[in-house]
């Protein structure tokens, strides 16, 4: 309900329900070892951060996309690197 990771595309919040407005999560692991935070205020996402253990490329449904999540963004980070996503 709150992080969803495979095949290759993370997803954040894919199956919260509408009542669920106000919800983070910290720290949840994904595939290839990045670690993810995000909050969701008044039904929207408003931040998410994530860590690389490993370093690499992932692949991650825009949170902040208004057409039902179709865009995919491709973040590259090096071990031990924090990116910070905000609305």
């Amino acid at each position: 309900m709150l992080l969803q990771s495979h095949t290759g595309i993370v997803r954040i919040f894919p199956a919260i329900p509408g009542s669920w407005e106000n919800v983070s999560f910290r720290t949840l692991r994904t595939e290839g070892a990045f670690l993810v935070s995000a909050t969701r205020k008044n039904g929207n996402c408003t931040h998410v951060i994530i860590r690389a253990e490993k370093g690499g490329t992932l692949r991650l449904v825009d949170p902040f996309a208004d057409d039902s999540g179709q865009r995919i963004l491709e973040i590259k980070m090096e071990a031990g690197e924090t990116s910070v996503l905000k609305r």
